[in-house]
């Protein structure tokens, strides 16, 4: 099933995992604030909102945004790491606000949760050919779209390829419309700063390219999801189950149902062997 809660128990250190770490300005939390159905951001040039040296928090980025489900959750989340960039007017990654007016940034809270939506879907599609099971037509159409899912079946098309290539090309559709563009910096500090810098304008750190980032080695593994075997939603987890194992998400071992499926196949097994 597609598009099921986010559920982790804790949340997991993320420190070491992001090598090139966004720039060090962005909005202060106490600037950022909902106005109707948009995520609003002040900023003060006259003001330092992190310590010294240190850049914006990565850690935890991906798992933050795969929970997003409420204007409030976007809120929190923007807070904690800053705009992904989302143009007012036509809702898409990749505005520029080089003019310094006020407000800052005024992002459509719903292309925060749409995106959240396709974060989620893309990595448990990815989890699962990484896995070596092929997607099913629910999560093929909600990945290709109708047109190109029956183009892949009137031509008799490798349906695994074309899974892979549809989630390969989705992930690097998402780098691109980060801008992402690595800039090595050197100022006040003893070392300098290799980093994922912005075009967003007036320094303000690339948090989609980050995210992006972290959302490709969340597929090839160097992260740790695995998809639920029950709800089939993405989560967090110390070790990549064996293959052809099932895995529970926390929130199915919570409420039984990892139990009670557990139950339903010893049951399948001991009638099937005694047929």
């Amino acid at each position: 099933m597609v598009g099921q809660a986010w559920d982790t128990d804790t949340e997991t250190d993320r420190a070491g995992m992001d090598p090139f770490p966004v720039r060090s300005w962005f909005p202060a939390p106490a600037r950022v604030r909902l106005e109707g159905d948009l995520v609003v951001h002040d900023y003060d040039y006259n003001e330092r909102y992190e310590p010294e040296g240190e850049p914006p928090p990565t850690a935890g980025l991906l798992d933050a945004f795969l929970k997003l489900r409420s204007p409030v959750g976007v809120l929190r989340f923007v807070r904690s790491f800053g705009p992904l960039g989302f143009c007012e007017q036509h809702g898409e990654l990749g505005c520029q606000r080089e003019d310094c007016t006020e407000p800052l940034f005024a992002e459509p809270v719903d292309a925060y949760l749409a995106l959240a939506n396709r974060y989620r879907l893309l990595l448990a599609s990815g989890l699962r050919l990484m896995g070596g099971a092929p997607l099913d037509e629910t999560e093929r159409l909600a990945v290709a779209g109708a047109l190109l899912v029956d183009a892949a079946r009137e031509h008799r098309w490798d349906l695994g390829l074309f899974d892979r290539w549809q989630v390969g090309t989705a992930v690097d559709s998402l780098i691109a419309q980060a801008r992402i563009r690595p800039t090595f910096s050197w100022g006040e500090g003893r070392r300098p700063t290799f980093a994922l810098d912005s075009p967003l304008g007036s320094g303000i750190p690339n948090a989609a390219g980050a995210l992006a980032l972290q959302l490709g080695r969340a597929i090839l593994g160097t992260q740790a999801f695995s998809v639920c075997s029950t709800c089939q939603t993405p989560y967090e987890r110390k070790k990549t189950p064996a293959p052809g194992r099932p895995n529970y998400c926390p929130t199915c071992k919570r409420d039984g149902t990892a139990d009670r499926v557990r139950k339903q196949e010893y049951r399948a097994r001991r009638a099937k062997e005694s047929s």
